[in-house]
C-alpha cells in the first residue's frame, strides 16, 4: 500500500512509521488571521470550544512562544510526545502557491470530522461533548478539567477513542460523575451540549457512559485476531459495517471499493456512498463535509496549474458522485503532474477496514523541498537497474516502466488518516494496475523525519545497539539510510513488481494484503541497501553503512514494541509486518536474541546471511502478490505475525521510560493564515506555529465546521 506509517524512531518498519514564517502587516482591512485562534463550535455549531473564549486563562503549556525557542517535543501526553513540525520555506512560495496550499489546507480540515466518524459511532458525540465542555469551563473542578484536557488531546490524536496503532479503546482518567459535573457547568455556562437543554443531558451521558468509560464495549476499532464468536468485521467497532458479517460478504463485489459502507437492510447487503450529490446524483453519507471539501477545492481551481486543474476536477466529480471511474481518472492525470505544491485528499488507505477494502479519509498538503528532492530522483531514474536485480523470477519482474515522480516534500498540514500520527514516506495510487499502466508517485516527507530525530536524539540506537561500536556506526550513517530506507521502500518497493491475475492483489488476498505489502516493500529497501548502486550514486558514504542498517531495522523493530503497551496480539499492518520480517530472519538464524543485565537485545552477526534470508523471504512475498496465493500469505502471518512476545514489550517499554523517550509521536502541523484585502482577495498566506496542540485542534474544529 501506500504509506511508510506511524513513526517510531524512525527506522524503516519501526514504524519508518508516526514554524515559521509569520505575516505582519500594520494595516490589515480584512484577514482570517486571530491572535487567539477561533472558537470551535459544539455540534448544534453554536457554542465554543476554546477555553479562552469562555473566559478561562491560558494554560501555561497553551502559551506560544517563538519557535527557535520551543523545544522539540513541545507537549507529552500521558506517553505521547507531542513535535511541532515546521514548514520555513514556505514563506518562498509564489502567492499564487501559498494561495493555492491555503485552500488545500482548508478542504484538508474539512473533512477531518469524516474520520471521527469512520472509526466508532460514537466518536463524534464524544468529540463534540468534550470540546464545548472545554469551550465552557468556567468554574469547573480544577483537577477534573484536566484530566478533561488530557483525555481531549488523546481524542484528537487518534481519531477517537481508540488507539490509532494498537486499535485499542483508552479510557480516561476521570470518573463518570466528574464527567457528569463538568458537563452540567458547562450547560449552565451556556453549552449547547444537546437538543433538549438540561433536560436531556442525563440521558445523552448514560447513553456515552459505555462508550467512553468501558474498555470492554467495542474495544477494538480493528480487530484482526478477533475471540470465538466473532470476526472480522463483527470484532471491530468501526462504521465500514452495518449489521453485515464476513459470511455475508462471500462473493460481494464493490460497486464502490473505497468510499461506501456495506449495510444489510432488509436482509439485503447495499453499500451507502460517501458522496456530497450533484449533477443529478442523490447526496450519501458525509455530504456536508464533502460539500465544504468541494468548495474549498472549487476556490483553489483558479490558483492551480493547467494539469493540476484537470485532476482536482476528477476529485471534485469523485466527492460529488462517488464514481470509482472519476477517482481511477483522478489517478491517472495525478501521477503524470509534479506540481510544487499539491494534496492527497479523499478515503486513500484501507489500514482502518479489517477486511483491507474500505478507504478512511486522509489530507496532507505538502510542498516540495527541492534542496532534498535529488536522492529520491535519483532512485526514480534507477527503477529499471532497480527491478532487474530483484531475487524474484523474471516472470514477476515488471518490464515497462513510466518515468516516477518522486520528491522530498514538506508537510504543511496532515488531518484524518494523515496525521496527526504521521507517515514517513507515501507511494501512490495503490492501484496495483495504474501503478503498472501509469506509474506512481512517491514522497519522501522531510519535516516529519526531522521532528523526530530532533525529539529522539539517538537515545534509542545507544540504548538498544548491542554494542558501543555498532551504536556509533549506526549514529554515523543514520543521516544517509534512514532516508534511502524510506525513498527505496517507496520508490522501488511499492512501485516494483507485476502480478499475474486479472483482479487487484487486495481481491485475492483480502485481509492479509496490507501486511504482505507493507513486509514486501521493506524488504525490497533492505534488499536494494547493499547493492553497491548506492554508493556509487552518493546516496550512502559506504558500504558498511548497509550493515549498519539492517541492524538499525532488527533495532528498532525491538524497540518499536513499546507502541503496544498492552495486550498479546498485534494488530497494525505495518506492525505485522515487521513480525513477519523479524521472525522470518530469526527462523533463518539469522538475527539471536541476546540477554544481558536483565535486558533483551537483537544480533545481527552476519548482515550478508541476514540479507540472503530477507531476499528468500521477499522473493515468496511477490509470489503470493503475482499469483494470488492466500493461502500462504496466511500462513506466513499467522506464524510469524499476530502473537506480541510480551516479555520483549514489557522491557523495551521500562528501557524507553528510562532514557525519556515517548512511546510514540504525534505531529502539530503548522496553521496556514490568510489575509485579505476589502474585495475578499487574498493578499498573503503565512505559515505560523499554534500556540498549542489544544488551540490547533479546537480551531480545526471551528474552520471544519464553517462554509467556504
Amino acid at each position: 500500500m501506500c504509506e511508510l506509517r506511524r513513526l517510531g524512531n524512525l527506522w524503516l518498519a519501526s514504524a519508518l512509521v508516526l514554524w515559521v514564517t509569520a505575516c505582519s502587516s500594520e494595516s490589515r482591512s480584512r484577514e482570517e488571521r486571530r491572535e487567539t485562534p477561533a472558537p470551535a463550535r459544539d455540534s448544534r455549531g453554536d457554542g465554543s470550544a476554546a477555553s479562552a473564549a469562555a473566559g478561562d486563562e491560558t494554560p501555561a503549556q497553551d502559551r506560544g512562544a517563538p519557535d527557535a525557542e520551543r523545544p522539540a517535543v513541545v507537549e507529552t501526553v500521558d506517553d505521547i510526545g507531542l513535535v511541532q513540525i515546521r514548514a520555513d520555506r514556505f514563506g518562498e512560495l509564489s502567492l499564487e502557491e501559498r494561495t493555492l496550499g491555503y485552500h488545500l489546507y482548508r478542504a484538508a480540515i474539512a473533512g477531518d470530522r469524516i474520520t471521527y466518524d469512520q472509526r466508532y459511532r460514537h466518536n463524534l458525540e464524544i468529540k463534540d461533548l468534550i470540546e464545548a465542555i472545554l469551550g465552557h469551563a468556567r468554574g469547573i473542578d480544577g483537577p477534573a478539567l484536566e484530566k478533561i484536557r488530557r483525555y481531549a488531546k488523546k481524542l484528537w490524536i487518534h481519531h477517537g477513542v481508540h488507539n490509532a496503532i494498537t486499535s485499542r479503546k483508552f479510557v480516561p482518567e476521570l470518573t463518570f460523575d466528574e464527567l457528569g459535573a463538568a458537563a452540567r457547568q458547562a450547560l449552565a455556562n451556556g453549552a449547547a451540549l444537546c437538543a433538549g437543554g438540561a433536560d436531556c443531558l442525563p440521558a445523552k451521558l448514560e447513553e456515552l457512559r459505555r462508550p467512553i468509560f468501558d474498555p470492554d464495549f467495542d474495544p477494538f476499532t480493528v480487530q484482526k485476531s478477533p475471540p470465538d464468536g466473532q470476526d472480522i468485521i463483527t470484532g471491530s467497532a468501526n462504521t465500514f459495517y452495518q449489521n453485515v458479517t464476513l459470511a455475508d460478504l462471500r462473493g460481494f463485489r464493490d460497486r464502490f471499493p473505497l468510499n461506501a459502507r456495506v449495510a444489510k437492510q432488509g436482509g439485503r447487503i447495499v453499500e451507502l456512498p460517501y458522496r456530497a450529490g450533484g449533477g443529478g446524483t442523490e447526496p450519501g453519507l458525509y455530504a456536508e463535509e464533502l460539500g465544504r471539501v468541494i468548495g474549498h477545492l472549487r476556490a483553489a481551481l483558479p490558483f492551480a496549474g493547467q494539469a493540476q486543474r484537470v485532476y482536482l476536477g476528477h476529485l471534485i466529480r469523485w466527492f460529488e458522485t462517488a464514481d470509482p471511474q472519476a477517482f481511477r481518472d483522478y489517478n491517472i492525470a495525478w501521477v503524470q503532474d509534479d506540481p510544487t505544491v499539491d494534496a492527497i485528499l479523499g478515503f486513500i488507505e484501507s489500514y482502518g477496514d479489517a477486511r483491507g477494502a474500505k478507504g478512511t479519509w486522509e489530507g496532507i498538503v505538502s510542498f516540495v523541498d527541492r534542496s532534498r528532492t535529488e536522492m529520491m530522483q535519483k532512485l526514480a531514474q534507477n527503477a529499471r537497474y532497480f527491478e532487474e536485480r530483484t531475487p524474484w523470477l523474471a516472470e514477476y519482474r515488471r518490464s515497462e516502466f513510466k518515468p516516477l515522480v518522486a520528491n522530498a516534500v514538506t508537510a504543511v498540514v496532515e488531518t484524518g488518516d494523515g496525521g496527526p500520527i504521521s507517515p514517513a514516506g507515501i507511494n501512490l495510487p495503490n492501484d496495483q494496475s495504474i501503478r503498472e499502466a501509469h506509474g506512481s508517485r512517491n514522497f519522501f516527507l522531510t519535516n516529519i523525519t526531522d521532528a523526530v530525530d530532533a525529539a529522539t536524539g539517538g537515545r534509542l540506537t545507544r540504548e538498544f545497539a548491542w554494542s558501543p561500536e555498532e551504536a556509533e556506526e549506526q549514529e554515523r550513517c543514520s543521516p544517509h539510510t534512514l532516508p534511502a530506507l524510506v525513498a527505496l521502500h517507496e520508490v522501488t518497493g511499492h512501485g516494483s513488481g507485476r502480478v499475474l491475475t486479472d483482479a487487484d492483489p487486495h481481491e485475492h488476498l483480502q485481509q492479509f494484503y496490507s501486511t504482505l505489502e507493507e513486509a514486501r516493500a521493506d524488504l525490497v529497501a533492505l534488499w536494494h541497501l547493499h547493492d553497491p548502486k548506492l554508493v556509487e550514486l552518493g546516496i550512502l558514504p559506504d558500504s558498511r553503512c548497509a550493515d549498519a542498517g539492517y541492524r538499525g531495522f532488527v533495532n528498532s523493530a525491538l524497540s518499536g514494541l513499546r507502541k503496544i503497551p498492552e495486550g498479546e496480539t498485534i494488530e497494525e499492518d505495518h506492525i505485522r509486518a515487521r513480525a513477519l520480517i523479524l521472525g522470518w530472519a530469526m527462523e533463518k538464524g539469522t538475527v539471536a536474541e541476546e540477554r544481558r543485565d536483565g535486558h533483551f537485545y537483537l544480533r545481527v552477526a552476519d548482515p550478508q546471511a541476514m540479507r540472503r534470508a530477507l531476499g528468500e523471504l521477499l522473493a515468496e512475498l511477490q509470489r503470493i502478490k503475482a499469483t494470488g496465493d492466500v493461502a500462504a500469505i496466511r500462513g506466513l502471518v499467522e506464524r510469524h505475525s499476530t502473537r506480541l512476545n510480551v516479555a520483549w514489550r514489557d522491557d523495551v517499554i521500562a528501557r524507553a521510560a528510562r532514557i525519556g523517550v515517548p512511546r510514540m509521536f504525534a505531529f502539530v502541523s503548522p496553521r496556514l493564515v490568510a489575509t485579505m484585502d476589502d474585495s475578499g482577495r487574498i493578499t498573503n498566506v503565512a505559515a505560523e506555529a499554534p500556540a498549542s496542540f489544544e488551540s490547533a485542534m479546537l480551531e480545526w474544529s471551528e474552520l471544519g465546521r464553517q462554509a467556504p
